[in-house]
């Protein structure tokens, strides 16, 4: 990470999980977040769903799609990807996270 600076992002934008009633300690939890580099644009992400987002930016033939997914630890699973499913997402994520930090160890 050196000469970059990684910086917080919310993967499913708080305005839309407001919206849905999803309290704050699970738009925060650690399965909401990833670091995105300085070369993202976050702006365009902002109120969009994630999933749309990810297919607008990133397009599925784009060799960066796979690698993006597996960098950021994001369920493969494309319908968790929208904030109807944020919990089933926020639960496949978790378990990726500990199974990458455990597979570490």
């Amino acid at each position: 990470m050196a000469g970059k600076q990684y910086r917080d992002d919310i993967i499913h934008p708080r305005s839309l999980l407001e919206r849905a009633g999803i309290d704050q300690s699970r738009i925060n939890s650690i399965g909401n977040l990833q670091f995105l580099d300085p070369d993202a644009n976050r702006k365009r992400k902002r109120a969009k769903e994630f999933g749309d987002w990810l297919k607008s930016e990133i397009c599925e033939e784009n060799p960066y799609y796979t690698y993006y997914l597996k960098k950021h630890l994001i369920p493969k699973d494309s319908s968790l990807w929208h904030v109807r499913k944020f919990d089933e997402f926020l639960r496949a994520r978790l378990r990726i996270i500990a199974y990458k930090i455990k597979s570490e160890l």
